[in-house]
């Protein structure tokens, strides 16, 4: 018999933290699951540990792989789920004990192609703070991003995705982008939905970690990769609802990119990006530069084309940025 869910966990030096995951996933009410731990050429003890709690429980499916990559390892799990609903859950994270159940109580009594519980975040001093403060309901995509902001969460934590829609439209995770993937991701699935269920219940726990994809400087072709792919699906997104591409630009991951190229291109190659940009992606980079300080110099120069001195500025920017970060962490 066919589980109900799938949970699929991209495992990599994850020993101090996957118990607690698993765990998490055995204290659910709902014991229709199946949970497809890649581990992805870890060099640690994850993988042992992940074997223990299958000889243990065998709902917990082992698959021992060479490091390839969080892309490739999700990608390897969303191809083996069985289960009707596929739940991506990241190995330093746990779940709620009601997700399951919360879920399965919407799916009962209504319908929709996405379900999006809240997600409670810890911060890096260990404060807590509730991500979306999403309402209990089921609305259009149009509704749900206009109304509810759904586009914030760019990423898959307290989600809940159709098999059948992944499948039948091949989606997989870009195994080139280090960073947005899970974003791109997310809008891409989104162009297929009709309706979403939203859930104030606090599904998912997601504790940052500073030493994590998110905080690292990823190369700039990667990132302007991601960029490119996320403003076709959020054409996509606007063709189907009719908001103005415009309106949802905001959620790109633009900024990351620009600061990538500072890190990654010279001053030549910079300039050279700059000038061949679109319409829309010189929309969307006069749009980050108007989040940082003295907004009026970033703009005028990117305005007036001044590349030389705003690779300048935006370099300081970054080096100050950089060191303050590792002053608060020492």
């Amino acid at each position: 018999m066919k589980p109900l869910i799938s949970v699929v966990i991209p495992i990599y030096k994850a020993e101090d933290c996957i118990k607690d995951c698993l765990i998490s996933i055995l204290n659910q009410q709902e014991q229709s699951w199946e949970c497809l731990l890649i581990e992805d050429g870890s060099p640690d003890h994850s993988g042992v540990i992940c074997d223990e709690f299958a000889l243990k429980d065998n709902r917990f499916k082992v698959i021992h792989k060479q490091n390839e990559g969080v892309s490739v390892a999700r990608n390897m799990g969303t191809e083996m789920a069985c289960g009707e609903w596929i739940t991506y859950i990241d190995s330093d994270d746990i779940i709620t004990d009601d997700f399951f159940s919360t879920f399965l109580k919407r799916l009962t009594t209504e319908q929709f192609d996405l379900f999006m519980g809240d997600v409670e975040q810890e911060r890096l001093d260990g404060s807590l703070f509730v991500e979306y403060y999403l309402p209990t309901t089921v609305s259009t995509l149009k509704e749900s991003i206009q109304k509810h902001r759904i586009l914030r969460s760019g990423d898959l934590h307290g989600k809940f995705f159709k098999n059948e829609i992944i499948k039948k439209l091949g989606l997989r995770f870009e195994r080139n982008i280090k960073y947005s993937e899970d974003r791109l991701f997310f809008n891409k699935y989104l162009c297929y939905c009709q309706f979403i269920a939203l859930d104030k219940t606090i599904c998912y726990r997601y504790k940052r970690n500073e030493i994590g994809l998110s905080f690292k400087i990823n190369s700039f072709t990667s990132e302007y990769y991601c960029m490119k792919e996320l403003i076709k699906a959020l054409t996509c997104i606007s063709n189907s609802t009719q908001i103005p591409l415009r309106n949802l630009l905001h959620d790109s991951p633009a900024k990351r990119t620009l600061m990538s190229a500072l890190s990654d291109l010279s001053i030549k190659e910079f300039a050279t990006v700059f000038h061949n940009f679109t319409d829309v992606e010189a929309y969307f980079i006069e749009r980050v530069l108007k989040n940082f300080s003295h907004i009026n110099i970033f703009v005028l120069l990117y305005n007036y084309k001044r590349y030389y001195l705003l690779y300048i500025l935006l370099k300081i920017h970054e080096n100050y940025h950089k060191l303050k970060k590792e002053f608060l962490f020492q």
